[in-house]
């Protein structure tokens, strides 16, 4: 699924967005060859941004959503809070390439899917250490497996003193291995030796929500080790939560076995064997039939069609989003409801809304829906700062919310519409109507053209003005420009 956009205005933005990548790209080599120079690291900073910006104007969500993260990662190697910046400015570098391409293969499709980019995506999210984007939507495993009660004995399995010690030594022999695979030395040894941690903790925590986690762990390390997935930086932070998930046990013994696993994890690692559709092995069969993984994830060709088209999921799926995200809205409607109607309000409840509204947003921005995204990260900034000031929030500001996730409810509404098809036969009602459609399909053409035209004025006026040392009558006439545009 993906935003509908105006190959007339790629058109016109893409040899600038073109230009404005290789001086990004020369930028980040010359940083490359010199890490004291971080003035060129700021100026491919700059280039990203301006990127960003103009992919914005032209309403390409899904390629400003990567340009969003591209910054986001070289402000983090800029402020040095990213832990790797070799894999970092590898994983810059191979955005700066593959943004052209995903932009080539707009020009001759009619949709902006960021579906095709999550790959990318969650690489350069990993590569600052931020959660990973998931089309949880779109992925939708049956997680009732990983639900189970715990056996009534379960937790005293965690209480003996020689039990937990045995746990801390796996861990070092897990770190150990997860420490080569990151350097990518002797893979073969290093998955073998997770995958005597991981069997072990499968055993230690049976019929247990943390035994299905780490049967799970079992199986996405299978399928690296098949090599049905690279070991790129999104699953290397998988393997790095793995390993605080057994931690976990040893600082939450106590309880942890009754806990339900944690659910965005399993939903990654279920996603990557998901993925490994040509791995047959027990355990991934076992996973495969519990969790429905099949009809959860869409097959292989769709995926590659999907990404050589740059086209999105069918109505069946969209459907699917939408009732999913509806969902999470209404959750979070009844929640500022439950707040509005309390007698004794605390500002400081409303920072509840705040997982919800990131999960919207996510799932949103995964589905290239730019507007109403950006409706939802306002809101979230907006509670984020309500919820940390001492005077009590006003209605009006509480009803503003609420209508913020009305208009996106309504925007999810207009997507979901399955129009029913013509029938067979020409009747004289549907000529007009489609006569009509073509007459406003021919007006809203000329349109556009005359608003290219008009901006490329505004366009040469700008540049005049800049080189002209910021001579102010090369500009007094932009104001009327884009007043012409507007109305």
């Amino acid at each position: 699924m993906g935003n509908h956009h105006d190959s007339i205005a790629l058109d016109w933005v893409r040899g600038e967005i073109q230009d404005t990548l290789t001086q990004g790209q020369h930028a980040l080599e010359s940083y490359v060859e010199n890490r004291d120079d971080t003035a060129r690291l700021r100026f491919c900073l700059n280039y990203l941004h301006q990127v960003h910006g103009t992919l914005q104007m032209v309403e390409l969500y899904g390629a400003a959503l990567l340009t969003e993260e591209m910054e986001k990662l070289t402000q983090a190697v800029l402020d040095n809070s990213v832990t790797n910046v070799d894999e970092a400015v590898n994983v810059l570098m191979q955005s700066i390439l593959q943004l052209p391409q995903y932009l080539e293969h707009l020009g001759s499709s009619q949709d902006d899917f960021p579906m095709v980019l999550l790959p990318l995506l969650n690489d350069l999210r990993a590569a600052r250490g931020e959660p990973l984007l998931s089309d949880t939507s779109l992925f939708k495993p049956d997680l009732g497996p990983s639900r189970i009660r715990a056996a009534a004995n379960a937790s005293q399995r965690l209480q003996d003193p020689k039990v937990l010690g045995h746990i801390r030594k796996l861990r070092q022999m897990y770190q150990f291995a997860l420490a080569g695979v990151i350097r990518e030395e002797d893979l073969n040894a290093q998955f073998a030796y997770l995958q005597k941690v991981i069997q072990r903790l499968v055993r230690l925590c049976q019929k247990t929500p943390r035994g299905e986690l780490w049967k799970a762990a079992a199986a996405f390390v299978e399928t690296l080790q098949a090599r049905a997935n690279p070991v790129n930086a999104a699953v290397k932070s998988l393997l790095r939560e793995l390993d605080s998930e057994i931690r976990r046990l040893t600082e939450e013994h106590g309880n942890i076995l009754a806990q339900p696993a944690p659910e965005a994890l399993l939903k990654h690692l279920l996603y990557y064997v998901a993925r490994a559709r040509d791995l047959d092995s027990e355990n991934v069969r076992d996973l495969r039939n519990r969790y429905q993984l099949e009809q959860a994830l869409p097959s292989e060709d769709d995926v590659d069609a999907a990404r050589s088209r740059v086209a999105g999921p069918g109505r069946e799926a969209i459907h699917s989003v939408v009732n999913a995200l509806n969902e999470e809205l209404a959750k979070l409607k009844d929640q500022l409801d439950l707040f509005v109607r309390s007698e004794a309000r605390q500002n400081g409840e409303l920072g509840d809304l705040l997982p919800g509204l990131l999960q919207v947003g996510n799932t949103l921005a995964v589905l290239g829906l730019g507007i109403p995204r950006k409706v939802i990260t306002e809101q979230s900034e907006l509670i984020e700062t309500l919820s940390n000031q001492s005077d009590l929030v006003d209605d009006g500001t509480l009803m503003d919310i609420a209508g913020a996730l009305l208009y996106v409810e309504a925007s999810l509404a207009g997507l979901d519409s399955d129009p029913q098809p013509e029938r067979s036969g020409n009747t004289r009602d549907n000529l007009p109507a489609n006569q009509g459609s073509r007459e406003l399909g021919d007006a809203s053409n000329a349109l556009l053209r005359e608003s290219r035209n008009t901006l490329e004025q505004v366009k040469s006026a700008v540049i005049n003005f800049i080189a002209s040392q910021w001579d102010i009558r090369e500009i007094e006439h932009v104001p009327g420009l884009l007043h012409s545009i507007r109305g």
